[in-house]
């Protein structure tokens, strides 16, 4: 193996010839925005007495492989002239937060990732990247770009990142967060229509983090007021990358609890689009209930219907049977935004605007969805996870086993098990070839394959 000369490692060029760091962030974070950020740490820093510093660090490594298994005449099938495809990744995170005071803290979160295998390498030779999108959390929406790609080649990405990158200044009852930042809203377990930031993918079995965005976020508190949330995300156009008030955000949410009830209303501008919405939740017996409405008004504009309602309701119960702790739910939802025909929807302009802003995962209409846990020993837990299209009657099973092998490692092994006839979301679904960007090679079908993954997570 090569040495590397430190010298080397630290500089962006040299003379004759262009040369990348292989892994100095001050080479690849834009400089404006990385020397803004150090003499606004640098001051806080200097302006608090030593003593008053408190560090907390941790962090996580995680080894992640996966078969997935493919239909012979599917196009991903063909362009990697195989139908099981192997992919893997190590994804090696630092989390870190430095009190100043009582009242103010700086929250730091890295993450550095080698991925890649033969499905990012057929989607590159069926011309589907842009479709399907990558691995990679683009920044190019966002506000400061602070993801870098280091190497990408041959079906495998070498990218690093900072995911969290936020100062909080704690009010007498309240909170001021600015930064790069994660919010969630919303009653939805699987489906979530009130949670407009980045929301996760129903089918998603691992939400530990969820990716941040730039913004800032005013928390207040009160007596008759039990959470008020006013956040401000602004974004560029991912066309010119430059700031765009039409690409940005402003929402506020304001929930009083009264009992055992809660209620909540949203009020937001996101992407030109005025959303409304209100939440209740609450129990029925031992069970406890939830549900979301939203509406939207505006998308026409941006190729989207003119006004739709998007809807959440779920019930979720623990109990004990046969010696063992069980804990499930069932989850209904609507959404006004989808298409019920599976294939329509690879071609609707607006689904794809959806997708590729990464607000919509599933492109139908009705959807229920129900999970099951068993906890057969302390550190044991099997579960299972079905999300069904009602429109065309398609699904798609996730079985996982869950083991805290020991304090700091955990153990994930599941599958995500698809059933579905031709035409349907979770089947397979002919492209529309000519509505389809940069698809000029990606001819054929599509379906969700058979998958089979297994994670390993090391806390330090």
């Amino acid at each position: 193996m090569a040495r590397i000369n430190p010298c080397d490692w630290l500089m962006t060029h040299r003379k004759g010839e262009a040369r990348r760091p292989w892994f100095s962030y001050a080479a690849y974070v834009p400089r404006r925005a990385l020397i803004r950020t150090a003499l606004l740490v640098l001051s806080v820093v200097a302006a608090s007495p030593v003593s008053a510093l408190e560090v907390e660090l941790g962090g996580q490594f995680r080894l992640a492989g996966d078969l997935s298994c493919h239909g012979g005449d599917t196009a991903l099938a063909r362009a990697a002239g195989a139908t099981a495809l192997q992919d893997g990744a190590a994804t090696l995170r630092f989390d870190t937060r430095t009190a100043f005071s009582d009242r103010m803290s700086l929250t730091v979160h890295y993450e550095a990732v080698a991925a890649g295998g033969d499905t990012r390498r057929a989607l590159a030779a069926a011309g589907a990247g842009e479709l399907y999108g990558t691995v990679i959390p683009e920044d190019d929406r966002r506000l400061v770009d602070l993801t870098r790609v280091v190497r990408e080649r041959d079906g495998g990405v070498l990218y690093h990142r900072l995911d969290r990158l936020h100062f909080d200044h704690t009010l007498p009852r309240g909170l001021l967060r600015l930064g790069r930042q994660a919010l969630s809203w919303g009653n939805g377990l699987l489906f979530n229509p009130a949670d407009l930031v980045n929301p996760f993918s129903p089918a998603d079995v691992v939400r530990d983090y969820k990716i941040g965005t730039d913004m800032l976020l005013l928390q207040a508190w009160g007596e008759r007021v039990a959470d008020f949330q006013l956040a401000l995300v602004p974004r560029r156009d991912s066309g010119d990358g430059d700031f765009s008030a039409k690409c940005s955000s402003a929402a506020a949410r304001v929930r009083r609890s009264r009992g055992p009830r809660e209620a909540d209303l949203m009020l937001a501008y996101h992407y030109d689009t005025l959303v409304a919405g209100a939440g209740l939740s609450g129990f029925f017996g031992g069970a406890a209930w939830r549900t979301d409405v939203t509406w939207a008004v505006g998308a026409g504009a941006a190729g989207g219907p003119e006004s739709y309602v998007s809807a959440v309701i779920n019930l979720d119960y623990s109990w004990a049977w046969g010696g063992k702790n069980w804990y499930g739910f069932v989850e209904g939802y609507y959404d006004g935004a989808g298409e019920p025909d599976a294939e329509t929807a690879l071609a609707d302009p607006w689904i794809l605007a959806l997708r590729e802003r990464g607000e919509l995962h599933l492109t139908g209409r009705h959807y229920l969805a129900g999970h099951l846990r068993c906890e057969v020993h302390p550190l044991v837990n099997l579960m299972v996870t079905v999300i069904g299209n009602l429109d065309d009657g398609s699904l798609v099973c996730q079985p996982r086993l869950a083991w805290d092998v020991t304090r700091a490692l955990d153990l994930l092994l599941g599958a995500d098990l698809p059933v579905g006839g031709r035409g349907s979301e979770f089947g397979t679904r002919r492209l529309p070839l000519a509505d389809i960007p940069g698809g000029t090679e990606f001819s054929g079908t599509v379906a969700v394959p058979t998958r089979l993954y297994l994670q390993l997570t090391r806390y330090f």
